[in-house]
């Protein structure tokens, strides 16, 4: 047998296969010139929507989120299309979106998860730029918040991009989302202070600040007991965004007035 006719099927196969490539080819490039439309049309209604519920004023995460959903919609819609003209059947087209998605779903699971969770605290809006918020380890102002991070400035010189969905699944303060905040500051009593005239002196320091509310008003209230004195603590109101400066303010004034040193004479 000569090897001419071994190799002969095989040789037929390929010849097969070849016309039918070429054949096909015209629909191939006709269902990619499809999806190349539908990916600029995809761009073109995540932007269009963007704007229009922008104007429409309202909020800018929640035309991010609807823009994002438009986006991958029309994707999906371009992407079956194009399979229709190259003649793929519409099941074939799910079953292999079904599997691709399985596949990205496992080696891009981490970003899936920021993604899905940031649009999730973009619909639930626990917290807007500009608030102060604490989460895990992590207390600051929030500056940006995308699909996939939120970006808070720490106050000590630090910005720190956190995932989205450890924000989701953990614990979250908004510190700032009533507008109000209270504050505590410990202080000691010496055992020697009269503690009634002290509580007075010191509430009347907290009430003369200026970004002390009187409504609720400055209290201070006795925590402890020691050989040496009493524990207490001052705790008032203020302003979400005056609560650490009103808060230095009155250890100042306390130091200097109550508490300041007394030098003996000469």
């Amino acid at each position: 047998m000569r090897v001419l006719d071994i190799l002969k099927p095989a040789l037929q196969n390929l010849h097969a296969m070849a016309t039918g490539a070429i054949a096909a080819l015209p629909q191939v490039l006709l269902g990619l010139l499809v999806f190349g439309i539908s990916l600029r049309i995809a761009r073109w209604g995540r932007q269009w929507t963007h704007r229009a519920i922008g104007q429409a004023g309202k909020r800018e995460d929640a035309a991010l989120v609807v823009g994002q959903l438009a986006y991958g919609a029309l994707i999906v819609g371009g992407t079956a299309a194009a399979a229709a003209v190259m003649g793929v059947g519409l099941g074939s087209v799910l079953a292999g979106i079904g599997v691709s998605g399985m596949v990205v779903g496992f080696a891009f699971k981490d970003i899936l998860e920021n993604y899905l969770a940031g649009i999730l605290l973009m619909l639930a809006r626990p917290f807007v730029t500009g608030d102060d918020i604490k989460t895990g380890d992590y207390e600051g102002r929030v500056l940006a918040v995308s699909t996939r991070s939120t970006t808070i400035d720490t106050g000590d010189g630090q910005l720190v991009v956190i995932p989205n969905a450890r924000i989701y699944s953990q614990a979250l303060i908004n510190l700032s989302a009533l507008g109000i905040r209270r504050s505590i500051l410990p202080l000691h009593v010496e055992i020697s202070q009269d503690l009634d005239a002290t509580r007075s002196a010191i509430e009347a320091i907290a009430g003369a600040n200026p970004l002390v509310l009187h409504d609720p008003g400055p209290e201070l209230l006795a925590t402890a007991l020691d050989a040496t004195g009493v524990n207490v603590e001052l705790r008032f109101w203020s302003r979400a965004q005056d609560a650490q400066a009103a808060r230095g303010q009155l250890v100042e004034a306390i130091r200097r007035q109550l508490f300041a040193p007394v030098t003996p004479p000469r």
